[in-house]
């Protein structure tokens, strides 16, 4: 099981038009989206590694929108119900590559993320371990929800050997 929520995504139809190089306007778009992605994420760690599910994390709201949001949620609640947590001190790492052109429900960027969680396993509540953790591709979409840019919807990719990007 990954640290960020992965219940089986829908995968959304995804258009891929001419890739034109990015403007400092998208530049922009892209930094503020590997923002929110990273913050969602090191969010999801803490209440994962704390074992804290009293209250979900009232900052995500911030950071995402349905139908991701929801899933979020869903992904907090396994934890609680399973006892299943992350190990103190250790952390997925991310590697994230812009996809211009990529876009979906109306997106205005995409990310493609390389999630490698085997630096993370999980353990029970005896601390036996139940995941040794993956190295998953997935593409990440953002929008504009109320001003702010949010993460709402996520393709659920392939288990890979390496990174194919850093």
């Amino acid at each position: 099981a990954d640290v960020s929520p992965t219940p089986s995504f829908v995968t959304p139809s995804v258009t891929a038009s001419a890739s034109p190089t990015p403007t400092p306007d998208m530049d922009a778009l892209y930094a503020e989206a590997e923002r929110v992605l990273r913050r969602s994420f090191e969010l999801e760690d803490r209440y994962i590694v704390g074992g804290n599910f009293d209250e979900y994390p009232p900052e995500l709201f911030e950071l995402l929108a349905d139908p991701y949001l929801s899933l979020s949620q869903t992904g907090f609640t396994h934890f609680k119900e399973s006892g299943q947590r992350g190990i103190e001190g250790t952390t997925p790492v991310i590697t994230t590559q812009p996809l211009p052109g990529v876009s979906t429900r109306g997106s205005e960027v995409a990310l493609a993320v390389c999630l490698d969680t085997r630096p993370a396993p999980l353990v029970d509540r005896n601390g036996t371990v139940v995941s040794e953790g993956v190295l998953k591709v997935s593409t990440y979409f953002f929008k504009q929800f109320e001003g702010k840019l949010k993460l709402f919807q996520a393709e659920s990719g392939a288990e890979v050997d390496k990174c194919p990007f850093s």
